[in-house]
């Protein structure tokens, strides 16, 4: 029997649901400077997207766009927060509504909500 997969994340008072037969992993976030900066940067971020980062004006909406598109692969894969974040690059995906196939069995889509959160999610095409 087919099974729903179901993945659930909240900011503030919204709350974000991927529901599908596949496997999937959402993230909600609120649009903020992040503190810390240069340490999210070297630690959490590939050479591309530093590099991105660092030519950017203001950060704040790239960078949470990319916090949530990683935390939202790292759900649905099952990888965990202990993973690697800086083995995922997402350094070609800026832009304000967004999908991309990150490999033949991967989708990333990310969105804005009310100019003030970003939701990311991760699908698998197969189960």
């Amino acid at each position: 029997t087919d099974q729903i997969k179901l993945n659930i994340s909240y900011s503030d008072r919204l709350i974000a649901i991927g529901l599908s037969d596949r496997q999937i992993g959402i993230d909600i976030e609120k649009i903020k400077l992040f503190k810390n900066l240069a340490t999210i940067k070297t630690k959490f971020l590939t050479a591309n997207e530093q590099r991105i980062a660092d030519n950017l004006s203001d950060s704040s909406y790239w960078m949470t766009q990319l916090w949530t598109l990683k935390e939202s692969y790292l759900k649905c894969s099952g990888l965990g927060i202990s993973y690697n974040l800086s083995k995922l690059d997402f350094s070609n995906s800026i832009s304000g509504h967004m999908e991309k196939v990150f490999s033949p069995d991967i989708i990333f889509q990310s969105i804005t909500h009310d100019d003030k959160y970003v939701i990311s999610s991760t699908l698998m095409r197969s189960s």
